[in-house]
């Protein structure tokens, strides 16, 4: 603590006061307009007290010749006052509130500042990198709060619920844009989904996870989550990576966990070819006839392809044809073919994310369920 004792309309220090990081309050304060002049002058005058001009010279090694314009500049700034003694000119510091003011509020605008050109920097070379490592989780969502409102296939989340309040807007853009947008909730009960969600649908997990969003296969942002050594984000434009964060997504983030929301539809919407086929398995064993329509794009050519018609054939290695059988992610791992044969009685042949020999990348599958139709069970009798 400084303590000053009043003599004489002067005040003088009862001990000078070293100050600590020097040079950085010198260059703080030249910051924001002090001359090295005049910073040199100030600092004298703080660490030591009232002093006469000329021992301000003395101390601070400014030229004595330049001494009283460099105080009355700096009594004109409002940052000390002088007065007369014994036919000396003294100075002293004024309180130093206001340059404490200005000092924090050039901080926060350089802080600002600074923050804005690494936002501008991180949103504008995305388009130039396949990967970018951003410092902070809040710019992480700030990416995928981007991609996600100009989703027009699909959106893959996994949030927590302050993290889904502030995407909430975003993903009724993307949902209201058509597409199809998937939830995974961490640490929420299925009382507290109301029917009024913006997604299509919403499954809840209880075991944390880290912020993942996956958007129209292209676009993937991934923080870790709250046990991670450090704050940081991945941002990538790469749908070779973001193929890999979809598996993850989907084994780990969305096929545990239990749905508690699911908005109204015409028929089952799938956005992963294999998730539709270990649903439908084994009602095509049994002869069902499923009618789908399929949207997507053609491999070759990446051109939008639209195709309507039955489920006439499933492939993928090692498949079993037991009676209710239902494949698990590892069988349909590797390779996995659907066929639809249209009202013409031609077959397409489709394929998921990556495919490339199949006449048709699946995007989005949609069952048209009130249509399907499955063929009564045997009779006992038949099955001894």
């Amino acid at each position: 603590m400084n303590v000053f004792v009043r003599t004489g309309g002067a005040s003088s220090r009862t001990a000078d006061l070293p100050m600590k990081n020097e040079d950085s309050v010198r260059q703080g304060l030249q910051r924001i307009g002090l001359s090295q002049y005049q910073s040199d002058a100030y600092l004298a005058v703080i660490e030591h007290g009232p002093l006469a001009a000329v021992d301000v010279a003395e101390k601070s090694g400014i030229p004595s010749s330049r001494i009283y314009d460099v105080l009355t500049d700096l009594e004109h700034e409002g940052y000390v006052t002088t007065f007369e003694r014994e036919d000396r000119r003294y100075v002293q510091a004024t309180e130093p509130s206001d340059l404490v003011n200005v000092l924090r509020q050039t901080g926060e605008q350089l802080s600002e500042t600074a923050e804005d050109i690494e936002d501008v920097w991180e949103q504008n070379s995305i388009e130039d990198h396949q990967v970018n490592l951003v410092k902070q989780t809040d710019s992480t969502l700030e990416r995928a709060r981007a991609f996600i409102e100009n989703a027009n296939s699909s959106v893959d989340v996994a949030v927590t619920p302050s993290q889904y309040y502030q995407l909430r807007e975003a993903l009724a853009t993307a949902a209201s844009n058509g597409a199809v947008v998937r939830v995974s909730l961490e640490d929420v009960s299925a009382e507290q989904i109301d029917g009024t969600q913006p997604v299509t649908q919403l499954r809840r997990r209880e075991i944390s996870g880290p912020f993942v969003a996956i958007v129209d296969r292209t676009y993937t942002c991934f923080s870790p989550n709250d046990r991670a050594a450090s704050d940081y984000g991945l941002v990538v434009n790469d749908r070779i990576l973001s193929f890999i964060f979809r598996w993850y997504y989907q084994l780990c983030l969305w096929s545990v966990c239990d749905p508690v929301y699911t908005a109204d539809a015409d028929g089952t919407t799938y956005v992963s070819l294999v998730a539709f086929v270990r649903d439908v398995y084994p009602l095509w064993l049994e002869g069902a006839i499923l009618p789908v329509t399929i949207e997507g794009t053609d491999p070759d050519t990446r051109e939008d392809r639209r195709v309507s018609g039955v489920v006439s054939a499933i492939r993928y290695p090692g498949m079993s044809l037991e009676p209710g059988h239902a494949p698990s992610y590892s069988d349909l791992s590797s390779f996995l073919t659907l066929a639809v044969t249209d009202e013409h009685g031609d077959s397409h042949l489709v394929g998921g994310w990556g495919a490339v020999y199949e006449d048709l990348e699946a995007d989005r599958i949609v069952v048209h369920g009130s249509q399907v139709v499955v063929p009564p069970s045997l009779p006992a009798e038949f099955g001894r």
